[in-house]
C-alpha cells in the first residue's frame, strides 16, 4: 500500500519483470539495447543475491544467539524489516517475538520499534483500531526518550491512517509535524517522502492541485527512494484531471519500479489504479483482468483497503452480467461498512483522547512526586516559617472577612467552567453532525447506485427477451425482470433514508412539516440533499433530473419556505434543524 520505506532500498526481483523486458525489447534493433538488458539482469541478480545474503546472515545470527537481550531484539526487528514489504506474516511473527522480549527486559527502544512496525502492517491491512494503539504506544515512548527522528516516522504513519479515513485536515497537520522533525535533522530523503504524501493528500482532498503537482515534481527530481510512490501520485493527479494518457504513462512506470523492488503493497495498489485508468479509457477486458489481479494480491496479503478499491471499480464495469455486478456491489458495501464507518473513527478519536488524558495524569503525578520529595528535604527548615505565615494569614482573614470576595471569585470560576463545558459540548455536537452528514451522503449514494444496477439488469434482460432464445431462457429472463421490479423501488429506499435522516438530524423533516405544512415528499427530498451541502450536479444526478429542472425546483421551494431575496436556504434549514420542539 505505502512504498516509501523499502527495507532493502535497491532490491530487485528477476521474476515477471525480467521476462516482460525480454518480450518487449527487439534484440535485433540495437546492440546498445541488448547490452543494457544484459547489464540490468546482471545488476538485478547481484542485488537480489545481496538481499538474500543479508537476510540469511541475520537469521544465522539469530540462531546462534540464545540470550534474550537487546542484540536479539534488534536482530528480530531487522529480520522483520527485511520482510516488511514481501511477507506480512513473517514480519508480524518476528516483530511480536521482539516485542515480547523487549517487554520482559523493559527495553523501551525495542518496544517502540516493534510497535511502529506492527502499526504500519495493521495500517496497510485496514485494521485502524489496532494500528492506532501500536502507534500511540510508540509515540509516547519516543516522546519520553526525546527521540524526534523516530517520532517523525510515527507521525507520518498516523497521517496516512487519517488520510485513509478521509480526515484530510488532520492528516495534513500530522504530515507537517513530521516534516518539521525531519527538517530539524536535515534528513532529506525523509523530508521528500513526507512531501510526496502531502501531495497525494491534496490530490485526494481535491484542492490546491497546483501545489500538489509541485510537491510531486520536486520529489521526482530529488528523491531516489520514493520513485514508485511519486509516479503513483502523478498518475492519480492526471486521472483527476482526466488526462488518461499521462495517468497511464506514470502508473506503468510505478508498476515497473514496484515489481523491481518486489514491494507487494505498492504492486497491489499500482495494478488496481491501472485497472481503474483502463476502465475510464474503455479497455474493459484489460481493466477487469488487472482489477481481479489486484484483488487477488489484496486478499492474499490481507490488504482490506485495496480489496475495497477493487470491488468499487469491478461493480462499475459495463461488460459484466448484472448478477455479477450486484455480487461485487454487495461485497463493496460489506467491506466499506467494516473499514470506514462512524464508529471506527469515533473509537480512534476516543483512543487518542484517553492517551492524552493518561499523559496529563502521568505528568501531574510526576510533578506531585517531585514536589513531595522536595518538600520532604526542606520541611525541617521551613516548618517555623510556615507556622508564622499560617498565623498571619488567619489573622488577616479574621480581620478583613473576605467571604464576599471569595464568593465572587468562586462564581466567576464556576461560570468559566460552565462556559468551557458548553464549548466542549458544542464541539462534540458539531463533530457528531459532521459524521452524520458523511453517513447520510454515503447512504443516499449507495441505494441510488443499487437501483441503477437493478435498472440496468432489467434493461439487459428485456433486450435478451427480444432475441431468438429458447423457452427456458425466456422463462429465466422473466424471473430476472420480476426480481428487478421487486427490488427497484426508489420510494421504499427513500422511506428508509428519511427514517435514518430523521434519527441523525434530530427530527429535521418533522420540524420542516410543522413549520411548512405545504411541503410535499419531493420538497422534503430536495431539502435533505440541500442540507447535506451537495452541489447542483450531484443533487440533479441523485434526483434523476436536469440541472435546469433542479434550479426551477429550488426556486419553487424557496417560495414555499417564504424566503426573502438574498436569504441563504442552507442557513435557513440549519436554523430549523437547531430549533427545539414546542
Amino acid at each position: 500500500m505505502y512504498s516509501f520505506e523499502p527495507s532493502f532500498k535497491e532490491l530487485t526481483c528477476l521474476g515477471k519483470t525480467t521476462t516482460a523486458m525480454y518480450q518487449t525489447n527487439n534484440f535485433g534493433k540495437s546492440f546498445k539495447k541488448k547490452l543494457f538488458i544484459i547489464l540490468l539482469i546482471f545488476v538485478n541478480g547481484i542485488l537480489f543475491t545481496q538481499n538474500k545474503t543479508v537476510l540469511k546472515k541475520l537469521e544465522i545470527q539469530l540462531l546462534k544467539h540464545d540470550k534474550n537481550d537487546t542484540t536479539k531484539i534488534n536482530t528480530l526487528n531487522a529480520i522483520a524489516n527485511e520482510y516488511l514489504f514481501t511477507d506480512a506474516i513473517k514480519t508480524i511473527i518476528n516483530t511480536k517475538e521482539a516485542l515480547k522480549i523487549s517487554e520482559e527486559i523493559n527495553y523501551e527502544k525495542g518496544i517502540a520499534q516493534s510497535n511502529v512496525t506492527l502499526g504500519f502492517i495493521y495500517l496497510n491491512q485496514g485494521d485502524y483500531k489496532r494500528a492506532i494503539k501500536n502507534l500511540i504506544l510508540a509515540q509516547n515512548i519516543y516522546i519520553k526518550l526525546k527521540d524526534d527522528r523516530s517520532l517523525g516516522k510515527v507521525l507520518l504513519y498516523k497521517g496516512l491512517m487519517y488520510r485513509d479515513l478521509k480526515e484530510f485536515q488532520k492528516a495534513l497537520e500530522l504530515f507537517h509535524e513530521s516534516l518539521e522533525l525531519y527538517q530539524k535533522f536535515n534528513l532529506l530523503d525523509n523530508v521528500t517522502s513526507v512531501c510526496v504524501q502531502i501531495g497525494i493528500t491534496l490530490i485526494e482532498k481535491e484542492e490546491k492541485s497546483q501545489e500538489a503537482l509541485e510537491h510531486l515534481i520536486i520529489a521526482l527530481k530529488k528523491n531516489k527512494i520514493e520513485i514508485s510512490e511519486v509516479h503513483y501520485g502523478l498518475s492519480l493527479f492526471y486521472l483527476k484531471k482526466n488526462n488518461l494518457r499521462k495517468a497511464f504513462h506514470h502508473i506503468k512506470k510505478a508498476i515497473k519500479i514496484s515489481e523491481k523492488n518486489n514491494n507487494i503493497f505498492s504492486i497491489t495498489k499500482n495494478i488496481l489504479l491501472l485497472g481503474k485508468i483502463q476502465k475510464y479509457k474503455g479497455d474493459l477486458i484489460e481493466a477487469e483482468n488487472n482489477l481481479k489481479k489486484g484483488l487477488k494480491y489484496a486478499r492474499d496479503n490481507y490488504l482490506k483497503k485495496q480489496e475495497l478499491f477493487a470491488y468499487d471499480n469491478l461493480k462499475m464495469l459495463k461488460n459484466k452480467q448484472p448478477e455479477v455486478l450486484i455480487e461485487f456491489y454487495n461485497e463493496y458495501i460489506k467491506l466499506n461498512e467494516l473499514l470506514f464507518n462512524y464508529n471506527t473513527l469515533k473509537e480512534i478519536a476516543s483512543i487518542e483522547q484517553k492517551n492524552d488524558e493518561l499523559i496529563k495524569s502521568e505528568f501531574s503525578l510526576n510533578e506531585s512526586k517531585y514536589i513531595k520529595e522536595k518538600n520532604e528535604i526542606s520541611i525541617v527548615f521551613w516548618i517555623p516559617v510556615f507556622l508564622i505565615v499560617l498565623i498571619i494569614t488567619f489573622l488577616i482573614k479574621k480581620t478583613f472577612n473576605r467571604k464576599s470576595g471569595f464568593k465572587v471569585v468562586n462564581d466567576a470560576k464556576n461560570e468559566d467552567l460552565a462556559s468551557i463545558k458548553l464549548l466542549k459540548k458544542n464541539k462534540k455536537l458539531k463533530e457528531k453532525l459532521k459524521f452524520n452528514n458523511k453517513q447520510l451522503t454515503s447512504y443516499w449514494f449507495n441505494f441510488q447506485q443499487k437501483d441503477e444496477i437493478i435498472k440496468s439488469a432489467c434493461s439487459i434482460a428485456r433486450s435478451l427477451e427480444k432475441s431468438n432464445s429458447s423457452q427456458e431462457e425466456k422463462r429465466l429472463i422473466q424471473e430476472l425482470i420480476k426480481i428487478g421490479k421487486e427490488n427497484f423501488s426508489l420510494d421504499k429506499e427513500w422511506e428508509r433514508f428519511r427514517t435514518f435522516f430523521e434519527e441523525a438530524q434530530s427530527g429535521f423533516h418533522t420540524k420542516l412539516k410543522l413549520k411548512h405544512s405545504n411541503l410535499k415528499t419531493n420538497d422534503l427530498k430536495l431539502c435533505s440533499l440541500i442540507r447535506l451541502n451537495l452541489n447542483i450536479k450531484e443533487t440533479a444526478s441523485i434526483l434523476n433530473i436536469s440541472g435546469g429542472s433542479l434550479k426551477t425546483a429550488r426556486y419553487r421551494l424557496r417560495k414555499k419556505l417564504n424566503l426573502e431575496s438574498g436569504q441563504d436556504i442552507v442557513d435557513y434549514l440549519i436554523k430549523i434543524e437547531m430549533e427545539e420542539f414546542d
